[in-house]
């Protein structure tokens, strides 16, 4: 059963409220992919990125009401875009085989300063140069040998099931009205008339994505990161009320990691054990 605009808005509302009045973790403890295992520094960078990445698709989303709530609906795109990332991001995150999602993470993070620094050091600005060495975390070295990859969204789309190419089609179809392109110049011009060639610009610009759309990837990346943070909250009455939502949405309440992430870690197992002594 498709939901209405104003079922989808409401659906929104509770998962919002759901997450203020339960989601927000108060003691957390070790995922499925790490249970039993004593916590160290590696598994306190998941937790923490895990839930702030869910925390961030709910402030986000928000903003996501509001900009819709007023016609604003191109605009609202990036926000639909960045929470629907930052959600499977911590659905594979917080599944992750051992430390290698965090250490993929973090080493993501890391090349990124280091891109930063080198910037700042090409920079013409003399300000710009002089705040080089302020740049902090710029080291890779402890985040080498993962077998993940957190670099490529399409790669961790590929990581989940159900998920794959399907997941990353959604996610191109928000980026191709989210960067400076032909797409996004496209929602301002109609087509030219017949015998001519200047297109005439639209009074109101196009809008190629329906609200109906962005509020059910709102939702379900709400369903999805809040999913991720209760492996580690182990909350029954939040998780309880997340699987009502995706039956409401008649989406999966749970992501898991596919046949295509196992195969892989499974092959740098077999890589990494020691040659067996053929006397």
């Amino acid at each position: 059963m498709e939901l209405s605009t104003a079922e989808l808005d409401e659906l929104a509302r509770e998962l919002l409220d759901a997450w203020d009045a339960d989601g927000h973790p108060t003691e957390m403890s070790q995922p499925r992919a790490r249970l039993g295992k004593p916590i160290g520094a590696a598994d306190v960078a998941r937790m923490e990125c895990v839930v702030g990445l869910a925390r961030h698709v709910h402030e986000t989303t928000r903003a996501i009401r509001l900009l819709l709530d007023n016609g604003h609906l191109n605009a609202a795109v990036p926000l639909v875009r960045l929470v629907y990332e930052c959600a499977l991001t911590a659905t594979w995150l917080v599944q992750s085989e051992d430390h290698n999602g965090i250490k993929a993470f973090l080493h993501e993070y890391t090349r990124q300063q280091s891109n930063l620094q080198s910037a700042l050091t090409r920079a013409v600005s003399a300000t710009f140069r002089s705040s080089r060495g302020a740049v902090a975390d710029t080291n890779m070295d402890e985040y080498l040998g993962s077998s993940d990859n957190a670099r490529r969204f399409d790669l961790i789309c590929e990581d989940l099931e159900p998920g794959g190419a399907d997941a990353y089609i959604f996610y191109k179809i928000l980026s191709s009205i989210s960067h400076a392109g032909v797409r996004l110049v496209d929602l301002y011009f109609s087509a030219p008339p017949r015998g001519q060639v200047v297109p005439p610009p639209r009074q109101i610009p196009d809008a190629p994505l329906d609200p109906e759309l962005l509020l059910f990837l709102a939702s379900a990346s709400m369903v999805w990161s809040g999913r991720a943070v209760s492996y580690i909250s182990k909350n029954k009455t939040y998780r309880s009320m997340l699987r009502r939502a995706a039956r409401q949405l008649e989406i999966k309440a749970e992501l898991h990691l596919s046949a295509a992430y196992s195969k892989r870690h499974g092959e740098a197992r077999r890589r990494a054990r020691p040659p067996r002594d053929k006397r």
